[in-house]
């Protein structure tokens, strides 16, 4: 879906195309695939030069009850992942000196499925709380992914 930069899209669900119940702004990013290029320089001169070159712009999308709800679930249990890799950290390091001897070894046990489980859960949130992305932004508009095919059929086709 095309839109403005800085622009709102309809009042209309983004995942459903049902009545817009509640707002959201968005903050949009991207970067030309070209420079994916500074990658055989490594990630951090990668890092630096696509957050430097990227474009960036605000859209304003809405949420059906249904789907606004799911999101926030989405991102509580992205939270939750954070926590329990949070705590994986500090049970690595103060674990050792807090639990018997004899402990070490359900520690060990307790540390890995929290620091994978909150990667997992942590990564899951994240990628299901996200609404939309950007495909491209030029000057004037951007390409907005994550957008139902009946919204955008509803909608009159984009001309330049």
């Amino acid at each position: 879906m095309i839109v403005e930069r800085e622009g709102e899209l309809p009042q209309a669900c983004i995942r459903c195309a049902q009545p817009g119940v509640e707002r959201l702004s968005r903050r949009l990013s991207w970067v030309s695939p070209w420079f994916l290029v500074f990658l055989l320089f490594g990630v951090v001169p990668y890092a630096i030069v696509a957050s430097l070159a990227s474009k960036r712009t605000h859209v304003t999308i809405w949420l059906c009850g249904t789907h606004a709800n799911a999101r926030r679930r989405d991102a509580r249990i992205g939270w939750i992942g954070l926590g329990l890799f949070l705590f994986s950290i500090v049970a690595l390091v103060f674990g050792g000196s807090i639990v018997p001897r004899g402990g070490l070894g359900v520690l060990a046990i307790v540390e890995m499925l929290a620091f994978v489980g909150g990667i997992v859960l942590g990564l899951y949130g994240y990628y299901r709380s996200r609404m939309v992305g950007a495909a491209r932004i030029d000057g004037t508009h951007v390409w907005v992914t994550g957008v139902t095919p009946a919204l955008r059929q509803s909608l009159p086709q984009f001309t330049r």
